[in-house]
């Protein structure tokens, strides 16, 4: 016996020296990928987020605009992107905030232009504490309208810690970022009894290729816009649809004057609002128009070259 174990000893000696080996080339291997990941990657335009999954990466931006439609869940948030400059309408709930920070910065977001805050309702400025706080942001448009909340109290204390340059949404003005033109089409009065008809409603034009973008506005904001502007300047190819898609907007006369090919509706899964409303689905079913979801299709990245717009594929 003592002798079969010691015969069996430089068995063991030369496994152990061939698991040596075999873990020291597996470890160089190991170190060569995370060099090779950490500096050519950047290069390459290829990266991790925190989480390990590959981050988002814009198509290119040369002659022509992305469009994000942000999945905030029972929020909104839209970001347009081109070469000339970044426009952000709107900035989620707090409860999403770090998320959209996040993909902001995943796709190469360091400077807004113009950062619309369409309305003081904690689903569209929830984030914007956070946004302006990250980001350098040099404008930001909003409504003379307030609100009593927490929320809206840290949005006012993080522009007023900012440079950034206050405008009040008034309709009828333009504004231009290279060859992005976006217009303000309401509101259109000084005060609303429901919050969400102070909604910047912006007309945004890039090529021929025209953006309709509502916030929350509801039919009687609508209507104003509809007495103030002719039907051939509200035509758009694109519609943001009112309220998250809720029965209470996009009337029927407001969709056939806009007359889109394209909606999307942000909202989240399973809202207790129910959004969005059959009665607004039926409407645009009934108009022919494709609608993209945010509760469906999560985020969704619209393409414009200035003549078509396309969706880009997950």
């Amino acid at each position: 016996m003592a002798n079969n174990t010691h015969l069996r000893r430089p068995k063991k000696s030369s496994g152990g020296a061939r698991f040596t080996v075999v873990t020291f080339v597996v470890l160089i291997v190991v170190a060569l990928c995370y060099l090779g990941y950490t500096y050519l990657a950047p290069m390459l335009g290829i990266g991790l987020t925190e989480t390990g999954s590959e981050t988002r990466q814009p198509v290119t931006l040369d002659g022509e605009m992305q469009l994000h439609v942000i999945d905030v869940g029972q929020g909104d948030s839209t970001l347009i992107m081109s070469k000339d400059g970044i426009v952000l309408v709107d900035a989620g709930p707090g409860s999403a905030e770090d998320s959209l920070v996040e993909y902001l910065k995943d796709v190469g977001i360091t400077t807004i232009d113009y950062a619309i805050f369409t309305h003081p309702d904690e689903d569209h400025i929830g984030g914007a504490d956070v946004v302006i706080n990250n980001f350098e942001v040099k404008n930001v448009i909003m409504p003379n309208a307030t609100k009593t909340t927490k929320t809206f109290e840290k949005m006012i204390e993080a522009i007023e810690q900012s440079n950034a340059n206050v405008i009040e949404a008034t309709s009828g003005a333009s504004y231009t970022l290279g060859d992005i033109a976006f217009r303000i089409l309401a509101p259109n009065k000084a005060s609303y009894s429901a919050t969400n008809n102070y909604s910047v409603v912006v007309k945004l034009t890039y090529g021929n290729n025209t953006f309709m973008l509502t916030g929350d506005a509801e039919s009687e904001s609508e209507s104003e816009i509809l007495a103030k502007y002719p039907a051939s300047e509200l035509r758009a190819d694109f519609l943001k649809v009112g309220h998250h898609g809720s029965s209470t907007s996009t009337s029927t006369a407001f969709l056939t004057a806009v007359s889109p090919s394209i909606a999307s509706i942000s909202c989240g899964e399973d809202n207790k609002y129910n959004h969005p409303h059959r009665e607004t689905i039926e409407k645009l079913q009934g108009a022919n128009i494709k609608v993209y979801r945010t509760d469906l299709l999560s985020t969704i990245v619209f393409v414009c070259d200035g003549n078509t717009i396309s969706v880009v594929e997950k």
